[in-house]
């Protein structure tokens, strides 16, 4: 989760966290990138605002494909698609939600994004172990 907006961050790493999803939470995109450097395979998605100080979400999804190809990203903002000029421009193979969103709503989108990307890559196939016999409470990672 990439979001330089404290209160959302926290707000939406609680919906992914109640959602059972493991989050790695970054409040910028530079911080991000390291992450994502430091442990490639570790990551299943990311979920990162658009227009934030520093490198942009674009930019992020840019960087992040060159280290791993396939890994879906979805950007979010408060700023209607069409409105955020070229330095937040989306690239049309990346997804976009646009805030306000609902957790359904946000759930929603990432198992589809998940769920297509399991099915087509080799990198983001589910992990052996399933979710019955994983140590009960123990969140499954899933989201930068």
């Amino acid at each position: 989760l990439v979001e330089d907006e404290p209160a959302v961050r926290a707000l939406v790493s609680s919906v992914l966290v109640r959602s059972g999803h493991r989050v790695l939470a970054a409040a910028s995109g530079d911080e991000a990138l390291h992450m994502v450097e430091r442990d490639p395979d570790a990551i299943e998605v990311v979920l990162s605002d658009v227009v934030m100080p520093g490198l942009s979400g674009p930019a992020l999804a840019t960087a992040i494909r060159e280290l791993r190809p396939g890994l879906p990203v979805l950007l979010m903002s408060g700023y209607p698609e069409h409105a955020l000029g070229d330095d937040g421009a989306i690239d049309e193979g990346l997804a976009f939600i646009a805030k306000p969103f609902t957790p359904a709503q946000l759930r929603e989108r990432l198992d589809a994004m998940l769920r297509g990307a399991r099915a087509g890559s080799e990198l983001a196939r589910p992990r052996p172990v399933s979710r019955t016999r994983q140590r009960a409470g123990a969140p499954t990672p899933v989201a930068l």
